[in-house]
């Protein structure tokens, strides 16, 4: 019978002739432990540097390879990042932080027509209906019947 050995990390007996580690500091070997830069969280793999959910965090909002700042247009409209995952139209947030909450049934309407033009002198509040009014009569080309 073989007399134990120390481990060669830990200095634990070792009971095989032929290994240098104990079971627990091989088993940690095989699979060593990293942690995330994010969060901290133990990670299982080779030259990962980050967990699962902080890699799919940073490919969005404001780390995503895609980002511009905070700011798109969407349909002419100037969009404006509110918080990591979500935009609001800049028009509405510039009436709501003046004014407060936009009745319901009421749109803001820019006066001269651009929508990039979000100057507080240039919104204004109208219901949907008179809104709606307002921009049929703009139409160019329409066929009357």
């Amino acid at each position: 019978m073989s007399k134990p050995h120390p481990c060669a990390i830990c200095d634990a007996p070792v009971a095989s002739l032929y290994a240098a580690l104990c079971r627990q500091c091989y088993h940690r070997s095989r699979h060593r432990t990293y942690r995330c830069v994010d969060c901290g969280a133990i990670v299982r793999q080779k030259r990962i540097v980050r967990c699962w959910t902080c890699a799919i965090n940073r490919r969005i909002g404001q780390h995503g390879n895609h980002f511009r700042g905070g700011r798109h247009l969407s349909q002419d409209y100037v969009k404006v990042l509110v918080d990591l995952y979500h935009y609001q139209y800049e028009h509405r947030l510039m009436w709501e932080q003046a004014y407060g909450l936009i009745p319901r049934g009421h749109v803001v309407h820019h006066l001269n027509g651009d929508r990039q033009d979000n100057r507080l002198c240039n919104l204004t509040i109208l219901p949907i209906g008179a809104h709606v009014r307002l921009h049929c009569g703009q139409k160019q080309g329409r066929k009357d019947a």
